[in-house]
């Protein structure tokens, strides 16, 4: 898909999109804080972990297919294209793995260990986009400073990872998975 040449992302725009992620993370990450306490986090690491493959690859497909003439392509080369959806998901598969070990080992913060560690790693991922270039090569991003998009990654990157791990607690409530009760006798 092409967007029309007309389209200029500037940081305003980028402030305003880090302001909304803002208004809705608070409240998403809020009720998840709340709704997961009942839940041991190491008990989510498998569905955290197909749930984020899932998430990434998705989210990487839709962005090579949607962006890739207008972004993308600008940064990488055009082999790597329908590589990145699998690689992207692989690195996050990875990600995912690191912050679930981290926020194991922060009792009572779990969630909000895991969710900041997401918006930690949106930031390191566009340290390297940007120093691939995506503010200076392609047109519709010439507009946009750094700080703006790395405050917009990482609040993005929250949302992300709350909606990553909202999924892996409805995956982990359908399989009917519960702690084991106390042995009797």
């Amino acid at each position: 898909m092409m967007l029309p040449d007309d389209i200029d992302v500037t940081s305003e725009a980028l402030w305003r999109g880090a302001l909304l992620f803002v208004a809705v993370d608070l409240p998403f990450g809020a009720v998840l804080v709340w709704r997961a306490r009942r839940v041991p986090f190491a008990e989510l690491k498998r569905p955290l972990l197909a749930t984020t493959l899932a998430f990434w690859f998705a989210l990487w497909l839709w962005a090579v297919s949607t962006f890739w003439e207008s972004v993308y392509g600008y940064v990488f080369p055009g082999w790597a294209r329908w590589w990145l959806p699998p690689l992207q998901a692989g690195l996050a598969f990875l990600v995912a793995w690191g912050l679930w070990k981290l926020a194991c080992q922060v009792p009572r913060r779990e969630v909000l260990t895991f969710v900041l560690g997401g918006g930690a790693w949106g930031i390191v991922s566009h340290v390297v986009a940007i120093g691939r270039g995506i503010l200076d090569r392609p047109p519709m991003l010439h507009g946009a400073r750094p700080e703006a998009a790395l405050t917009l990654a990482f609040f993005e990157f929250i949302f992300y990872w709350c909606v990553i791990l909202t999924v892996a607690l409805i995956l982990r409530h359908l399989s009917g998975r519960r702690t084991p009760p106390p042995a009797r006798g």
